[in-house]
């Protein structure tokens, strides 16, 4: 058994990365005939087949960890230390290096169900989290190999209640209903994408400043919020930023109100937070959603 204890005294928590040199494979269930969108396993499984050693049950495949790569654990702390006989593993999740501005971009938003921005590593680089890859480790690795805590020591408490707040929403989002996808998420999922190709500076300030876009049906009309950490943000930019959402929507509602009083944490309220809905701005297409994380 692995005490908790030890876990704790070795400093393991929620956002530690395992050592560089600890390179494990991601475990994956493939089924044999319709893998999905599980390239890896696709890959592997058309090999066996050229090979003429086509499966006939569920393959446990494996996805070897690439150049730049780290997992990232991504279980609650409170479970992290527990005992293994209590809660025997932890969840971990793949985490890579990118300069990629138009995944930056979209990893510094809370309305990512995919990407979140762990730390900048440069100027123009970050070390973001892939949540489409994840494993469980046993915890025996965790008495033996002492945690990178660099980055999770660089956060400030807003920031590592963010991160606990992001995981949260990956479980914890609603359905939204077709005539909400249709006439808002798309919309401004489809002009946030032009905004980072035709002004990608723009859309990295801009996504630096305001990490959830949220949106509320009214019987007045719809009301639309982007909310930023600062208890200031700028008043050019956010005008900025309204305005690229209310273009996107504009054919949609005849009336829409950008709560320009609301644009912070500190005036959004428990209520706001009840009664609105966040904005998934994933905007991968189908292509890039098959590929390998971050190729």
């Amino acid at each position: 058994m692995v005490s908790g204890g030890a876990i704790d005294a070795a400093g393991w928590r929620q956002g530690s990365l395992l050592p560089a040199d600890l390179a494990l494979e991601h475990a994956l269930w493939c089924h044999h005939e319709t893998q999905g969108m599980a390239r890896p396993g696709t890959r592997q499984i058309e090999a066996m087949r050229r090979q003429g050693d086509a499966p006939t049950e569920p393959q446990l495949l494996k996805r070897s960890a690439k150049q730049g790569e780290r997992l990232v654990v991504t279980t609650h702390t409170c479970d992290v230390i527990k005992s293994s006989d209590a809660f025997p593993a932890v969840e971990v999740t793949l985490a890579i290096a990118t300069e990629k501005q138009r995944v930056l971009n979209e990893a510094r938003n809370l309305g990512s169900a995919q990407y979140y921005l762990l730390g900048e590593l440069a100027e123009s680089a970050g070390l973001v989290l892939d949540f489409r890859w994840r494993t469980q480790i046993d915890k025996g690795f965790l008495v033996e190999h002492t945690p990178d805590n660099a980055v999770v020591d660089s956060w400030d408490d807003d920031h590592t209640d963010r991160f606990r707040r992001w995981l949260g929403r990956r479980y914890a989002r609603p359905v939204l209903s077709d005539q909400d996808v249709d006439e808002v998420l798309d919309p401004i999922r489809e002009a946030w994408q032009a905004l980072n190709e035709a002004e990608p500076d723009l859309a990295a300030e801009a996504s630096r400043t305001f990490i959830e876009f949220r949106f509320r049906r009214t019987d007045a009309g719809l009301e639309i919020f982007i909310l930023s950490p600062e208890e200031t943000p700028d008043g050019a930019l956010t005008l900025e930023v309204f305005g690229v959402l209310e273009e996107a929507l504009r054919p949609f509602h005849s009336q829409i109100m950008a709560r320009t009083d609301r644009v912070s944490y500190t005036t959004f309220t428990r209520s706001d937070d009840l009664t609105t809905e966040a904005i998934d701005l994933d905007w991968a297409s189908d292509d890039e959603a098959e590929q390998a994380p971050l190729d």
